[in-house]
């Protein structure tokens, strides 16, 4: 009998892409490496997160290790008007299933468009008709204002209780 990691998990597969009108979530491919380095060589965008690769061969590096190799819960934001990915959204299960953390990144040429709001809405509102998930967790670093108001929109709440010196916790309960 499967246990509620590995339920959430088949879930998760069947969330594998998720088509929006104007946008669809959906695994990176080797294709994506252009716009995958738009996105992970700005050192604005990154800041917060972390270092900004220096050339095309470490995003085609880390495009495989961190998405091809393991693309479960992995999104790339593709725009359908042009087929460009513009952002990043990626969902990993907790080790005891109970909850999902999420992350994310956004090219800086569509910030403050609410397309990120728009993806993530819709991306946790299928999380919760899905997953048999108790929460969503997301970390952010306490200078991110604009990543903490976008958390805040969406409900997320602040835990007090569980910061480092750089990141603050934000809690969706289900």
């Amino acid at each position: 009998m499967a246990n509620l990691y590995d339920l959430n998990q088949i879930q998760l597969a069947k969330l594998n892409v998720i088509n929006l009108k104007k946008y669809t979530l959906r695994p990176l491919t080797l294709e994506d490496l252009l716009d995958y380095h738009d996105i992970t060589s700005d050192k604005e965008a990154l800041k917060y997160n972390y270092p900004a690769h220096k050339t095309i061969d470490e995003s085609l590096i880390m495009l495989v290790k961190w998405h091809l190799s393991s693309p479960l819960g992995k999104y790339g934001i593709q725009l359908n008007e042009t087929n460009k990915i513009i952002g990043i959204i990626s969902v990993s299960l907790a080790e005891n299933g109970t909850f999902c953390k999420i992350g994310y990144t956004m090219n800086r040429q569509f910030w403050r468009q609410g397309i990120t709001y728009k993806t993530l809405k819709k991306l946790i509102n299928l999380l919760w008709l899905n997953l048999s998930i108790t929460k969503i967790v997301a970390h952010v670093n306490k200078d991110n204002q604009p990543s903490i108001q976008l958390l805040k929109k969406l409900n997320f709440t602040e835990n007090e209780t569980s910061q480092t010196q750089t990141d603050k916790e934000f809690i969706l309960n289900a």
